[in-house]
């Protein structure tokens, strides 16, 4: 039996030890910036698609066989690296989503928005966990729906955001009236509408997720066909107005930044938001709203969601939601 390396396993050990030996120096991985890693080593290295060879073709991934996945991990374990902390993403930074990630089976759908920027240099590592979050799905028992809403209040930094839009300063201004705290800043994160992560910290993420789970939800049902969208709300809890809206996300966007706090960073975001729009305004259930939409023939169809939620007027929680 010949257990040699093929061409392409040599190959495959080959570029990664080439990668390592040029990128991840052992200076380049002392000299870490605060965040704890080398957020352009990072970058570099999912530009390769090496963090998403494992993932099946028809994925988006790069269908490695377990030869080449073990060949990658030792060359990897051979050089000295740091990985993401902080606003931790696990040990890897998220690949390039090809398609929209998969929801959890029966989870309770829980939006979790950020307020981001690529004009803020305190925005990536942000950026960078809500992506795991939304394609790891770690919370058992609950759907997470990432919105990632670009502000445009940076663009006089010297970089305007190519996915800023005035309409998510304005959203971010109506939870900061409600909010306990008042302050408008990126990175924002708000789960469900009435609670804020603070310091990136995982364990109050998880709480606050499983938190808006437990509590009393809408059944809130979204179909499609072709550019026509119905949203239906059921057993709506409370007696407030409520606002229906609508939210297209693009999953796998990402920019060579040249200019701004953030010059030469190649930056790779969650679901960002493309569109959002308030369908309707109710008081009770059921509540039925039909709508058409357009898709821009730039963005890649197969890493749209389309996202659907009901939102109290005045306390801004969100009380259910769907996607598809």
């Amino acid at each position: 039996m010949d257990l040699s390396l093929g061409e392409d396993q040599q190959t495959l050990r080959a570029a990664f030890a080439d990668f390592f030996d040029k990128e991840a120096t052992v200076e380049r991985v002392r000299a870490a910036e605060p965040l704890g890693f080398d957020q352009d080593l990072w970058d570099k290295l999912a530009g390769t698609g090496a963090v998403a060879m494992g993932l099946p073709e028809e994925a988006g991934g790069g269908g490695a066989s377990h030869l080449d996945l073990a060949l990658a991990a030792d060359r990897t374990a051979r050089r000295p690296r740091r990985g993401p902390g902080g606003w931790r993403a696990g040990p890897r930074p998220p690949p390039a989503v090809a398609r929209a990630a998969p929801l959890h089976a029966g989870g309770v759908p829980v939006i979790v928005e950020l307020f981001s920027s690529e004009g803020c240099s305190s925005c990536p590592p942000a950026d960078t966990w809500l992506a795991s979050l939304d394609r790891t799905q770690p919370i058992q028992g609950v759907s997470i729906l990432a919105l990632e809403e670009h502000v445009d209040y940076w663009d006089g930094l010297g970089w305007r955001d190519p996915f800023g839009q005035p309409q998510f300063g304005e959203r971010q201004g109506e939870y900061a009236r409600t909010l306990p705290d008042r302050r408008t800043y990126t990175p924002e994160i708000v789960v469900d509408g009435h609670s804020t992560v603070q310091s990136g910290d995982p364990e109050q993420a998880a709480r606050d997720l499983r938190a808006s789970a437990s509590q009393p939800r809408a059944r809130v049902g979204l179909s499609r066909q072709g550019d026509h969208l119905s949203v239906d709300v059921l057993d709506l809890p409370g007696n407030e107005d409520v606002e229906v809206w609508l939210a297209i996300t693009e999953s796998g966007l990402s920019t060579d930044v040249p200019q701004g706090e953030n010059a030469g960073r190649h930056l790779a975001h969650a679901p960002i938001v493309r569109v959002l729009r308030k369908l309707a305004v109710a008081r009770v259930s059921p509540i039925h709203v039909e709508t058409v939409f357009q898709v821009d023939p730039a963005w890649a169809s197969r890493s749209l969601r389309f996202v659907a939620f009901v939102q109290q007027r005045r306390s801004r929680r969100i009380l259910g939601a769907n996607a598809l």
